[in-house]
């Protein structure tokens, strides 16, 4: 069996692709990934830039306006 990579490893892995502007379709593969495993607000918000460098802006503002929701409840925001 392969090795499964945490939630944490996944956005870590988008945050990359999305801060050197190299892969945009795969960082969104990963922050969808790593929501399916932890819809944190962390993960929900990379998932929004993600989506937003995708040129899926309506979906991006939705999940921005969720991972901020999620935000306010966590006690680290």
């Amino acid at each position: 069996a392969g090795v499964k990579a945490s939630a944490s490893d996944l956005v870590s892995s988008a945050r990359y692709y999305l801060d050197s502007n190299t892969e945009p379709a795969k960082a969104l593969d990963l922050a969808r990934n790593a929501v399916s495993l932890d819809d944190g607000w962390i993960a929900t918000y990379v998932l929004a830039r993600a989506q937003a460098a995708n040129g899926l802006y309506s979906d991006a503002a939705d999940t921005a306006r969720k991972a901020h929701a999620l935000g306010l409840k966590a006690d680290y925001f």
